[in-house]
């Protein structure tokens, strides 16, 4: 029940997460003398209450659980109530303090220090809070009985009623355009000032406000260039001022100066808001009032730092993959739909003579023999419709010369639809001159097998090597007389991941020489055992079974590619690394700020009540509410040890039964039917069956014993059940009670669990039925668990 405050008594509602908190304030408050104190822990029930305007004001935590104390006051203001709004928090975050005051609050107080000296400030504000909307209220019931005044004044005074509202109205309306000028100017999000003719500011918005550092109370009407000083720490004239009167001498400070008409638009580095090198993009331009006369300029300003320096990183991206593109021996080309050339890579012209220039924009056609042309046309739409396999034609230099290329192309899709083609042309003019020499003569082509580049072999069908060039001699470490003598087989060369691979290319080959890729990879083993990355082009003998392999060492290229690749993944994972690392930080912080500066209030505030109190039996209350709040802190601060060692170590493979082994001799009985199970995971796992544990023993209440088991699901995960059977968990609490904060105890026991489990995808639900005990289910990915074999 409440009770019925006397005249001179304030009646306050007091809403905090934390009972011991709320009875040190009633008490304290109602010392004063002029308050009457209400408290609940329940932001739901304080809402019900101020509005059922039986109240002068409130005062509420802002750190609560299910909602926090801004949410609360907007409820409030949402409602239609005005009634005084005091935020008294441990949580001194500059942000959260503008937040409330601009949600309506009338003071945000900080808790912390001397409990009579924090509570006495408490008591002033509430005070003065209610003392302010009293006046405010009186002022409106004052302002009404004037406006009723006004209109029986003004109904005597018909003609003059008349004349006076036309120029009220018009009073008013330059009034609300100047307001409404002024809010939009303070709505850009863009750092906006303005000002008049003489130099004097008479507008700042607020993102200047924030950029600069400098609130608008601060600038509006100051002169002789003061806005220059925050950015360039001297006063000068800058970009704005030009827009009054252009300077040439002023326009030398900025870079990419560019007029439009009377707006002027430029970019700066020289700029240092609030001691920070910046760089930003400016605009400025004049101001006219209805008559067209000069009354003004207004500058908006943007930091595009970040936007520059990502430009930066991706022309050196840019440049890397040129260079790359450019030290490929094959050419690397891009068609539209429309088979035009979109892009071609630079060692076109050490290939056919022709710079990029003289080729892009052309149709591909003009550079294939005219025999090709049309089988070219051909394979061009077929790799639109999604074929993509290699082909070979003639392609004309620009010195008149005939060279043969093989292609392997692919549609490039957008939106859903083909809009072009993009390749890879590599030389095979030797490769087809090889070929030719075979054809004619045994020995023309015997001469160009041995002095070829390209390191080539002659396979026969039972995989030996019949013939090896000089070169397959380097690539391969044996001379090509070793090869022979021995009867080398083709399968000695090949790395064993790519071996079946390679064999059933070579039995396809025989069979059908299109059933096959004629291009394809696969890693070479040389005689000391090393591993080559070659690009291999092989064929058929026509009228043999043998075939002919000419390979390409492009080991230094896939190292590249994977270094890429590497360094891509590494800059992925350091980036994750930083935003956890962050989201720890943040709550670390929360936690050392707000429970335990609460915690020390309650040590505080039992301490001095303790030395006022006049029995034994009395102290011994406050003196348990000290060792309470004492053991809560430490509860807190090893916490915030086991947060922070989340995620430092790797995570590995332990067994459940040691991890459950080590918290069984300090526990209820335990039910172990895990069968050896092993997980991958944090090495703080321990810890979440020690917290299990706890809860139970904790929550539990009847609880006798824990029983632990697993069960297999369809998608080969793994379920995990920890159940007991205690009083079970109510139902609206069973997702509330893995968020931080919420529980009987520190509120982060459950917390802790789902983050050391989520390390390794692990996640955490409680599924029990009230009344028959709890049950956590955790499920464990596949490849995440493991048993002995």
């Amino acid at each position: 029940m409440h009770t019925q405050p006397a005249a001179d008594h304030s009646r306050i509602l007091y809403v905090d997460d934390d009972s011991n908190l709320l009875e040190i304030g009633k008490i304290f408050l109602e010392r004063m003398g002029d308050f009457i104190v209400d408290v609940t822990d329940s932001p739901e029930r304080a809402l019900e209450l101020a509005l059922s305007e039986q109240y002068d004001a409130v005062v509420s935590d802002y750190q609560m659980p299910g909602m926090d104390g801004i949410v609360l006051l907007k409820r409030i203001r949402e409602a239609g109530s005005h009634i005084p709004f005091l935020i008294f928090t441990g949580r001194g975050r500059e942000e959260v303090a503008i937040e409330a005051l601009n949600s309506g609050a009338d003071f945000y107080l900080q808790k912390g220090g001397d409990p009579t000296a924090q509570f006495a400030e408490l008591a002033n504000a509430v005070r003065h809070a209610i003392g302010r909307r009293k006046g405010e209220e009186e002022l409106r019931k004052k302002t009404t009985e004037l406006h009723d005044a006004v209109i029986e004044l003004t109904a005597m005074e018909g003609e003059l009623r008349k004349s006076l509202d036309e120029l009220a109205a018009s009073r008013q309306h330059l009034i609300e355009s100047k307001r409404m000028l002024a809010d939009i100017i303070d709505f850009l999000p863009y750092a906006t000032f303005v000002i008049d003719t003489e130099g004097t500011v008479i507008a700042w918005n607020h993102a200047i406000a924030e950029m600069t550092g400098v609130p608008a109370s601060e600038m509006i009407g100051k002169g002789a260039y003061a806005y220059a000083l925050l950015f360039y720490g001297e006063r000068r004239p800058v970009l704005i001022d030009l827009a009054l009167r252009f300077d040439p001498e002023v326009a030398r400070h900025y870079v990419s100066l560019n007029r439009m008409g009377e707006t002027i638009e430029a970019e700066t580095h020289q700029a240092r808001p609030r001691g920070k090198e910046v760089t930003l993009w400016v605009r400025a331009s004049p101001l006219y009032d209805q008559h067209g006369r000069l009354t003004g300029a207004i500058e908006a300003i943007r930091d595009v730092t970040i936007q520059k320096q990502s430009e930066r990183e991706l022309r050196e991206s840019e440049e890397k993959y040129r260079t790359l593109v450019e030290n490929l021996s094959e050419i690397i080309y891009t068609l539209d739909e429309n088979a035009r050339i979109a892009y071609i890579s630079p060692n076109v012209e050490s290939k056919g003579g022709y710079t990029p220039g003289e080729v892009i924009g052309r149709q591909f056609v003009d550079f294939v023999h005219p025999d090709d042309i049309e089988c070219r046309l051909e394979q061009f739409r077929k790799i639109l419709s999604g074929a993509n396999e290699p082909t070979e034609y003639r392609f004309l230099t620009k010195d008149g010369r005939v060279i043969w290329v093989k292609t392997a192309a692919r549609p490039v899709i957008r939106d859903g639809r083909p809009i072009g083609v993009q390749g890879v042309l590599t030389d095979i003019t030797s490769l087809k001159q090889m070929e030719e020499a075979l054809r004619d003569s045994e020995n023309a082509y015997r001469a160009l097998f041995e002095h070829t580049q390209a390191a080539t072999v002659i396979i026969e069908a039972d995989e030996t090597i019949s013939l090896a060039n000089k070169a397959f001699g380097l690539l391969s470490g044996y001379s090509p007389d070793e090869i022979r003598a021995a009867g080398m087989r083709w399968t000695e060369f090949i790395a064993p991941e790519d071996l079946s691979m390679m064999r059933e290319y070579h039995r396809l080959r025989r069979s059908d020489e299109r059933s096959a890729p004629s291009v394809y990879e696969f890693r070479f083993l040389d005689r000391s055992g090393a591993r080559r990355d070659i690009l291999l082009h092989v064929g058929m003998i026509p009228g043999t079974q043998k075939s002919v392999a000419s390979l390409l060492d492009i080991t230094e290229r896939k190292a590249m590619e994977r270094e890429l690749e590497f360094h891509a993944a590494e800059l992925a994972r350091y980036s994750n690394s930083l935003a956890v690392a962050n989201r720890k930080l943040s709550l670390m912080s929360s936690i050392s700020r707000h429970d335990i500066l609460n915690q020390l209030t309650i040590l505080q505030a039992n301490l001095l009540f303790a030395e006022e109190c006049g029995s034994d039996e009395k102290c011994a209350g406050y003196y348990e509410a000290m060792k309470n709040a004492a053991r809560t802190i430490q509860s807190l601060i090893r916490y915030t040890k086991d947060y922070q060692s989340i995620g430092i170590g790797s995570p590995e493979w332990r067994s459940l039964s040691d991890a459950i082994r080590s918290i069984a001799p300090h526990s209820l009985p335990i039910i172990n039917e895990t069968d050896g199970l092993m997980l991958y995971a944090d090495p703080l796992l321990d810890r979440v069956f020690s917290n299990l544990m706890d809860n139970t023993v904790r929550h539990g209440k009847t609880a006798t014993a824990v029983r632990i088991r697993y069960r297999h699901l369809e998608n080969g995960d793994l379920l995990l059940i920890w159940e007991d059977d205690g009083i079970g968990i109510p139902a609206e609490e069973k997702e509330r009670i893995f968020a931080r904060g919420v529980g009987k105890n520190t509120g982060l026991g459950l917390f802790l669990i789902r983050e050391i489990l989520g390390i390794t995808g692990i996640a955490i639900a409680e599924t029990g039925e009230p009344g028959r005990g709890a049950r956590f289910e955790m499920r464990v990915p596949a490849g995440m668990y493991r048993f002995p074999c």
